[in-house]
């Protein structure tokens, strides 16, 4: 008895033993469409119940039925261009003051506003020329 062998390999193809295609859709769908259901039937009201009596269990289920992909996204998000803390703080200020500053109807493009705010910092923290001519 021979076994099938891929043209291109010359093995046999992979012996899958995971859970049929589509599967965990079929049951994540189910799931959703039977609490969609009894939340019609018993409405916001429950949640409130069981958000005021059990907000550990709660918790849990709000973020049982969201898919592990979100969870994942949520838990390894970081600061654009790996800003600690403080930094990023800053940067947020920055924009504030941009905001505040530059009128709307300015039309002013991005280098032109950091152009002005270069220039006013370079004007602030200039250090004098010893002995200039």
């Amino acid at each position: 008895m021979s076994k099938a062998v891929s043209p291109l390999t010359g093995h046999p193809p992979p012996v899958s033993l995971g859970r049929p295609r589509g599967a965990r859709t079929r049951l994540s769908d189910k799931l959703l469409n039977e609490l969609a259901e009894k939340f019609e039937q018993h409405g916001a009201a429950a949640m409130d119940v069981v958000a005021k009596r059990m907000p550990e269990k709660f918790l849990a289920l709000a973020f049982g039925i969201l898919p592990r992909d979100v969870l994942i996204e949520v838990v390894e998000q970081r600061r654009p261009g790996g800003l600690d803390a403080a930094e990023w703080e800053l940067m947020l200020r920055v924009l504030d003051l941009i905001k505040a500053n530059v009128p709307a109807d300015a039309n002013a493009s991005p280098s032109e506003v950091f152009g002005v705010i270069e220039e006013a910092l370079r004007a602030r923290y200039a250090k004098p020329i010893e002995g200039g001519v």
